[in-house]
């Protein structure tokens, strides 16, 4: 139910950051938004940049409102680090 009602080839990684943040915005208000629902938001954020991000995946890994180090790991950012590179190195 939470997530993107598009196709992942055909959608550009900006509307799907616009997707995110309005979700995020509209969930629950900032102060008070469960960090349950935070680190949902960011996992699947991670999956669109992981699919979607190219040379730019570690950037965009630290994108805001999504990411905090209280919810991500230390393997999604090695999984975002190799991404990138591989990307880079690949063009």
């Amino acid at each position: 139910m939470l997530t993107p009602p598009f196709i992942w080839d055909n959608i550009e990684i900006n509307e799907y950051k616009k997707f995110y943040i309005q979700l995020f915005d509209r969930i629950t208000d900032s102060n008070k938004r469960p960090l349950s629902v935070q680190k949902f938001i960011f996992e699947k954020w991670h999956d669109v940049i992981m699919k979607n991000g190219g040379k730019d995946t570690l950037i965009l890994f630290f994108t805001k409102p999504f990411f905090n180090w209280s919810y991500s790991t230390v393997k999604q950012l090695r999984r975002a680090f190799k991404n990138s590179i591989k990307n880079i190195l690949e063009k």
